[in-house]
C-alpha cells in the first residue's frame, strides 16, 4: 500500500467500525494519478452526496494513516473505469443510487433535531455501504473500511479542507456561488458536516443529469 503520511492526521481516541480484517490494499489514499479518467473521476466526485471523512489506511510501513474518504473512493471509481463491465456497473448505479436516496431521506428527516453523532453515523453507514459496491459480491463482507471519530478532525487539516471544497462544490451544482474563495474554512467540521447535510437533503441525493440508467 502507498504510504499515506503527506498530509495525514491521526486519530487521539480510537476508530468508529473497527474490525480485524485487512484493509484493501489495491486502494491507496493520496495524490490522484493524472490520467485520462480525471475529469469524468472529478465530476463524480463533485455531486457525490458524502462529505470526505476521515478514513483510516496503512502507510507505507504498515502504521495506520487517516485520509480522505474521497481518495479511497477516487481509487475505487479508476477500478471501475479500468474494468469496465456493462451489465454489472448498471447495477452497481441502480444500488448507489438508491443508497443515495436512501441517505438524503434520512438526513432530511434528521437534519434538524440530530445532533452530530447521529449524521455523523449516517454519512460513515453510507460511504462503507456505497464503496463497497465498486467490489465484487464475494469481496464485500471481507472489507475494512473504517473511520476516526469526527470530533478527531480539526479546523485546517486536509480532512477539513476537502470537506469544504466538496461543500462549496456541491452547492455550485445547486447554483448557489461561494460567498467566498475560502467559504466554510472558518468553521469547524462539525458545522460542516450539519450543512452538508442540508444540502443532501435539499438535492434528494443526486441530481437530475446522474440520475439516470
Amino acid at each position: 500500500m502507498a504510504d499515506l503520511s503527506q498530509g495525514a492526521l491521526r486519530c487521539k481516541d480510537g476508530v468508529s467500525g473497527a474490525t480485524s480484517r485487512a484493509f484493501p490494499r489495491e486502494f491507496p489514499g493520496g495524490e490522484l494519478r493524472v490520467d485520462a479518467n480525471r475529469e469524468l473521476r472529478a465530476m463524480l466526485l463533485s455531486v457525490h452526496p458524502c462529505p470526505p471523512l476521515p478514513q483510516l489506511g496503512r502507510g507505507g510501513d504498515g502504521s495506520e494513516r487517516v485520509f480522505s474518504s474521497h481518495d479511497f473512493l477516487a481509487t475505487a471509481i479508476d477500478r471501475m473505469l479500468l474494468n469496465p463491465d456493462a451489465q454489472r456497473e448498471k447495477a452497481r448505479r441502480h444500488a448507489q443510487l438508491a443508497l443515495c436516496h436512501t441517505l438524503a431521506g434520512e438526513l432530511g428527516d434528521a437534519v434538524e433535531k440530530a445532533d452530530t453523532d447521529t449524521l455523523y453515523t449516517l454519512f460513515t453507514r453510507f460511504a462503507r455501504s456505497y464503496a463497497s459496491l465498486y467490489f465484487e459480491p464475494t469481496r464485500r463482507g471481507a472489507l475494512d473500511i473504517r473511520f476516526c471519530p469526527w470530533a478527531d478532525v480539526c479546523r485546517g487539516d486536509p480532512v477539513h479542507m476537502a470537506a469544504c471544497a466538496h461543500l462549496r462544490a456541491l452547492r455550485i451544482m445547486r447554483g448557489i456561488e461561494p460567498a467566498s474563495a475560502d467559504e466554510f474554512e472558518s468553521q469547524s467540521y462539525d458545522s460542516v458536516l450539519h450543512a452538508f447535510a442540508r444540502e443532501t437533503a435539499a438535492t434528494g441525493g443526486t441530481f437530475p443529469n446522474f440520475d439516470t440508467d
